[in-house]
């Protein structure tokens, strides 16, 4: 199954084939159980505040929540399924529209790459629950230093050793 908007030849992402003209007022999307789903916009599809809840789709990840917490502060919270995600899934997060974001949580994803990492400067808060890496190799072994926002850095179940984390 593919949503009406996942093969427009209008797309301002041709590789996500996706035309937002089609929904220019759309402020939240929720897709739940849905298991033949094929496609889907890039999250945030918008840099105006919006909402979008994703689980149980056909995809690798069991939950996206991108939505605003109680204090309202953007937050997103990624929870992948089976093992099967692979960096490739990142593209599906629109990294530009998540400049504001202030709350990260990756649960069983792959690394996120320190390019993603630098577009999220209103991060406050990362938490990164059961991976196997914290940042993908290739920038861990960089001489350019990043400084992350960050105030407060949560890692629960990793499997990396703690020269892995500091690289």
């Amino acid at each position: 199954m593919e949503l009406p908007f996942s093969r427009s030849t209008t797309c301002p992402q041709p590789e996500l084939g996706m035309n937002l003209a089609q929904f220019p007022t759309l402020k939240e999307l929720e897709i739940t159980n849905c298991q033949k789903l094929s496609s889907l916009p890039p999250i945030p599809w918008t840099s105006s505040p919006c909402r979008a809840l994703i689980k149980e789709v056909g995809s690798d990840f069991q939950r996206l929540d991108y939505s605003k917490n109680n204090q309202s502060e953007f937050c997103l919270l990624v929870k992948e399924k089976d093992g099967h995600l692979d960096s490739a899934f990142w593209r599906l997060l629109a990294f530009s529209n998540l400049t504001e974001l202030k709350e990260l949580a990756l649960i069983k994803c792959p690394p996120l790459a320190l390019e993603h990492l630098q577009m999220l400067s209103s991060l406050r808060r990362l938490t990164i629950e059961n991976t196997n890496n914290v940042l993908s190799h290739v920038e861990a072994e960089s001489t350019v230093r990043y400084q992350f926002p960050a105030e407060q850095l949560r890692i629960f179940g990793c499997n990396c050793s703690g020269r892995e984390g500091r690289k």
